[in-house]
């Protein structure tokens, strides 16, 4: 009966060891996740923990996804949720992942979720970043203010109001958000960036060069720092800098696709359409589900005078997002540039039906009915516009083209004097 005892008091030992071991992996990693020690807690999950469990996938999808690691944390956040659909974290933080990857949808249906599951800070906090994405900022501010309720000492959730606040120009705000952000920071390398970039905003070199520089000192195994840096040297004119920190940030996180974007977006603005297009093509590896990947691609393909390439291009955009928009109306612009105009007008049209409210398929369709001497039909989309948009400057510029093709002087006059009127206006606000 003793023996018996002894057995199972040493196996009560063993299961109390084991489970006070499995915690302190746990807990260890998460502490260096909060503190921003990346690395450490990977090599703690790695070396002491279970990555195939829940909390090693999560725990190691949070450090990678910080890391710019993002497909390897949508990777494990996918293969948690296999196990437990119902982790709320697990779904917010995915929809970080893939806001960052401007998956803009599949981010809105994670962090919906996430807060369907469980409203709480964490949950909050990712909605309100989708939100951003998606440009909705009152809506993100609600989210935000309501997270810092329920824990308001996480520097995050003060970076991001701050950031609105720096959207609705209330700088003197964003500054005491960011802040607040510093001193709940261990290491504050990601309010530096935003203090940064504020400090651009506010025509203040300076402090805007000092505070990035602290960025990339604080966290230089980060892509963060080089990311901001890049930016605030792209808004310095300092051109070249700027593509050597883009290209070290991507060096860093080259799953991260801002980086590409960012990179082909300078090229496209210098010129240089031909090296925008190699980057892109590399880029495809990471962006394949991405649609502002063809979007970009086509851009640069027509303007590479590669029609054929850009409509295939094209092409694919409409079948992965056949309910989108703006995929008709790039191909009817390509189809027009080309000459096809009963194709343009047939995307045209069908953009229109997709999304009636969308000013562009509705503005291309009439210049392609000019195109086709058409003016009349163009003049009703026209002027449904301006019935629409009465502060449009383009708009009664193009009636008043037609007007004018047509010899009705006095509507173009009339036209003329609003364009004055709006021109105006336009300089004394």
């Amino acid at each position: 009966m003793r023996k018996a005892k002894l057995g199972l008091l040493v196996a009560l030992l063993i299961l109390t060891a084991t489970t006070a071991a499995q915690a302190g992996w746990i807990e260890d990693a998460r502490a260096q996740i909060q503190a921003r020690e990346y690395i450490k807690a990977l090599q703690t999950i790695e070396n002491e923990g279970d990555s195939s469990s829940v909390d090693g996938l999560h725990l190691r999808a949070e450090a990678n996804f910080e890391m710019g690691r993002v497909l390897d944390a949508e990777k494990d956040l996918k293969a948690a949720l296999e196990i437990d659909e119902t982790l709320a974290e697990a779904h917010a933080l995915l929809a970080l992942v893939y806001a960052r990857q401007r998956a803009v949808e599949l981010a809105k249906k994670h962090a919906d979720r996430g807060v369907e599951l469980n409203q709480n800070a964490a949950t909050l906090y990712g909605r309100a970043i989708v939100f951003l994405a998606q440009g909705k900022v009152d809506s993100a501010m609600t989210d935000i203010e309501a997270a810092l309720a329920l824990d308001p000492k996480i520097s995050d959730y003060h970076r991001a109001r701050g950031a609105i606040f720096r959207i609705r120009g209330k700088y003197d705000e964003a500054m005491a958000e960011f802040k607040i952000a510093l001193e709940n920071d261990k290491r504050p390398y990601k309010t530096y960036l935003e203090m940064a970039s504020l400090y651009v905003l506010r025509g203040d070199p300076v402090n805007a060069k000092r505070d990035i520089n602290k960025s990339v000192q604080i966290a230089p195994e980060l892509y963060y720092g080089y990311l901001g840096r890049a930016a605030v040297r792209e808004a310095y004119k300092e051109y070249e800098a700027a593509l050597a920190d883009y290209r070290k940030a991507l060096a860093l996180a080259p799953q991260v696709a801002e980086l590409y974007f960012n990179i082909s977006n300078l090229l496209v603005g210098l010129g240089r359409i031909d090296e925008a297009e190699k980057v892109l093509v590399e880029a495809r590896k990471v962006c394949a589900d991405i649609p502002d990947w063809y979007v970009m691609m086509s851009l640069v393909q027509s303007t590479l005078k590669k029609p054929t390439e850009a409509l295939a291009t094209l092409n694919e955009l409409i079948r992965r997002t056949p309910d989108e928009w703006q995929g008709y109306t790039l191909r009817g612009q390509l189809h027009g540039a080309q000459g096809r105009l009963d194709e343009a007008l047939a995307d045209f049209d069908h953009a229109i039906a997709i999304a009636p409210k969308a000013p562009e398929p509705k503005l291309n369709k009439a210049k392609v009915l000019l195109g086709q001497k058409k003016p009349e039909a163009a003049l009703q989309i026209i002027n449904d516009m301006i019935a629409e948009y009465p502060e449009s400057m383009a708009l009664y510029q193009m009636r008043m083209a037609v007007f004018e093709a047509q010899g009705r002087a006095k509507e173009a006059l009339a036209d003329l004097e609003k364009i004055e009127q709006l021109k105006k206006k336009g300089r004394s606000q």
